[in-house]
C-alpha cells in the first residue's frame, strides 16, 4: 500500500510540474488584434515558450474565430502534432502562420485559443472542435480526467454521439486509449449544451454539477478536485472559463485587460486568478459574468437489484429476469398480466419495447434479440432499460 501511495504522488508531482498550458485573447469593440500587436505576440511567445522539446513537446494547436461567424473554416486552426514534436525542431511552424493571420486585418478575427500539449495518452493537439448548430464548439483542458470519469462519459455519449460527432484525430468509441482525456471532456461538456438547448453558460453549469452519470458522480470528481479539469472554451460568441484546481504554478489560470483586450493563460500570474471552481463567461461586449460552482452530495444511481440481465455484456441476445411483488410495485400490478420494459439508447431514445412472459414464482423474462423497433440490428454500446410499472431501471450493454 505504501509503494502505491507513493506512486500516485510521483504521479500527482509529475502532472503538477509538467502540465499543458494556453491561452486564450479576446476582443471587445470594433479593433483588431494589429492594434495590440505587441500583446499578440507576448501570448504566442508564451505558447512557443511551453511547447519546446524542454517543456511540452507532444505539439500545440491555436484556432481562430472571426466577427460575424460562429463556424471555423480549415483556414482557422492551426496544429503541429506528434510526440517528440515542438516549435523549433526543425520542421514547418503552423504557430507562425497562425500569427501572421491573426495579425491582419482582412481576416477580421476577434477570438484567439492556444494550446501547448504535454502527454502521453491518444493523438494529436488542443484546441478540440465539434460542429453543430452552425457553431463549431472548441476547448483546450489544463490537466488530467480520471479514467473512472472519462469511461462514464464515453459509455453515456454512445456510439451514435461518435458517428454524429466523430473524434478529431483518432478517438474511436469503445476504445479508451484511442481518445486524449480532454477530448472526451470536450465531448462530455458539449453534450450538455446541445441538450440545454445550446446556451453555453447553462450547459457547462449543468455539466460541472452533473451527480448522476450512470453511476459516477462527476460533480464530485470537478468540484472536488478530484481530477483537474481547468479548461477554455468557446461556442463563437463568447469565451468561458473554469478552474477546478489548487493554486500551484502549473494550474495557475488568470486573465487581464489591455484596454478593449482580454487576455487569459496558465501558469504566469495575471492581474485576476480565477478561484476554485470558477466558471467565468467573457463576452465581445467586454462583460465578465462569473459563478462558483458548489459541490452537492446525491445518491448515486444503482440499479434494481431485482433485475438480472444474463449474458450482459452480450452479443446476440439478452434475457432480463425480474421477481414481481406487491412491495416493489406498489400494490398496483396485476401479477397475472404481462407487463413491458423499454429500452433507451444512450441519448435518450426509445428503440423498443418488450413484453414479459411469466415464470413460475412470480419471475418475469423480457427477451431481448438485440433488435431496434425497425428491424435493425442494434449497435454496440450501453443500453438502458426501465420497467413501466416500478419504473426502475437497469443497464445492457452489447458488443460486437
Amino acid at each position: 500500500m505504501k509503494y502505491l501511495i507513493l506512486l500516485i504522488f510521483l504521479l500527482l508531482a509529475f502532472c503538477s510540474a509538467s502540465a499543458c498550458d494556453m491561452f486564450a485573447l479576446l476582443l471587445s469593440g470594433e479593433e483588431n488584434f494589429s492594434q495590440y500587436k505587441e500583446e499578440v505576440q507576448q501570448y504566442f511567445n508564451f505558447l512557443i515558450s511551453r511547447s519546446s522539446s524542454a517543456t511540452n513537446d507532444d505539439g500545440y494547436g491555436i484556432i481562430a474565430y472571426r466577427r460575424n461567424s460562429t463556424q471555423l473554416q480549415p483556414e482557422d486552426y492551426w496544429y503541429k502534432s506528434g510526440n517528440g514534436t515542438w516549435y523549433g525542431d526543425g520542421t514547418a511552424e503552423p504557430l507562425d502562420s497562425a500569427l501572421e493571420a491573426v495579425l491582419s486585418d482582412e481576416n477580421d478575427y476577434f477570438l484567439v485559443i492556444g494550446h501547448a500539449r504535454n502527454a502521453t495518452g491518444g493523438s494529436g493537439s488542443h484546441p478540440f472542435r465539434i460542429e453543430a448548430n452552425n457553431r463549431t464548439f472548441t476547448m483546450c483542458h489544463n490537466g488530467v480526467i480520471s479514467v473512472v470519469l472519462r469511461q462514464a462519459m464515453m459509455d453515456m455519449l454512445g456510439e451514435f454521439w461518435f458517428d454524429e460527432y466523430p473524434s478529431n484525430w483518432l478517438g474511436e468509441y469503445g476504445s479508451l486509449g484511442s481518445f486524449i482525456d480532454s477530448e472526451l471532456y470536450h465531448h462530455y461538456l458539449t453534450k450538455y449544451i446541445i441538450d440545454n438547448n445550446y446556451q453555453t453558460m447553462a450547459g457547462l453549469q449543468a455539466a460541472f454539477s452533473e451527480t448522476n452519470l450512470l453511476g459516477i458522480n462527476p460533480s464530485d470528481y470537478f468540484l472536488n478536485a478530484r481530477c483537474s479539469s481547468n479548461m477554455l472554451f468557446s461556442d463563437g460568441t463568447s469565451l468561458y472559463a473554469f478552474r477546478n484546481t489548487a493554486d500551484n504554478n502549473a494550474y495557475k489560470l488568470s486573465w487581464q485587460y489591455y484596454d478593449n483586450l482580454i487576455g487569459i493563460k496558465t501558469r504566469d500570474l495575471l492581474d485576476t486568478q480565477l478561484l476554485k471552481n470558477e466558471l467565468v463567461q467573457f463576452t465581445p461586449q467586454g462583460e465578465v459574468n462569473s459563478i462558483i460552482l458548489e459541490f452537492q452530495e446525491e445518491e448515486p444511481f444503482v440499479p434494481a437489484q431485482e433485475f438480472y440481465a444474463q449474458p450482459n455484456p452480450f452479443r446476440d441476445y439478452v434475457d432480463i429476469y425480474y421477481q414481481t411483488t406487491r412491495a416493489d410495485d406498489n400494490d398496483i400490478d396485476d401479477l397475472d398480466l404481462p407487463d413491458k420494459i423499454t429500452i433507451y439508447d444512450i441519448r435518450g431514445r426509445k428503440i423498443r419495447t418488450i413484453t414479459s412472459s411469466l415464470l413460475p414464482d412470480n419471475y418475469r423474462c423480457y427477451h431481448w434479440d438485440g433488435y431496434i423497433e425497425k428491424g435493425k440490428k442494434a449497435a454496440a454500446g450501453i443500453y438502458l432499460f426501465q420497467h413501466n410499472i416500478s419504473q426502475k431501471t437497469g443497464k445492457l450493454v452489447l458488443i460486437k
